[in-house]
Formats: C-alpha cells, structure tokens, sequence
C-alpha cells in the first residue's frame, strides 16, 4: 500500500460479470456479462497484459481463479465447462 493510486481500467464494452485478483495484487483478471473472453491486467499499469478466448457463445462465468504462482487461470461458467489458461510466455 506504499503508492496508493486510483487507476480506471476500461475493462470491456458491457458490464462486468467477475473479476479476481492475483494473492499478490499484481494482476486482475475480468470477464464481461458476455463471458467470452477474459482480460489480465497488470494492476501498476493498468495495462491489458493478455487476453482469453473461453467461447464465441454467450455464457455466465461463475468463478475466476489464479493459481498461487500465477501461471494458470481458471474459469467456470453456466456451460457445465471449466477452462484452464496458461499465462505462460
């Protein structure tokens, strides 16, 4: 909390459905009420660092998660699907 700072991330067109941030606040991931696609941000810059195709169909995400390194991220939606990215290089 040293530089506190209010940054807008202009996220997606719509509203937002659910967004999660990484345990060490580096990173936030968001999803769109559209659910087909999920955006990183690097939070310092509030720059889009990498972008997720989860569908071309419209879905509810129910859940987004980081692993505890931050190199996955997970989503659920009302599909019955889970999808698992790797934020690898």
């Amino acid at each position: 909390y040293g530089s506190r700072k209010t940054v807008l991330i202009e996220a997606h067109d719509g509203e937002l459905r659910q967004l999660a941030l990484t345990a060490d606040g580096t990173r936030l991931v968001t999803a769109s009420t559209k659910g087909t696609v999920l955006r990183v941000w690097d939070t310092a810059t509030a720059k889009c660092v990498q972008e997720f195709r989860r569908g071309v169909e419209r879905a509810t995400i129910n859940c987004l998660c980081w692993s505890w390194n931050k190199d996955w991220l997970a989503c659920t939606s009302d599909k019955g699907t889970a999808h698992v990215f790797y934020m690898g290089d």
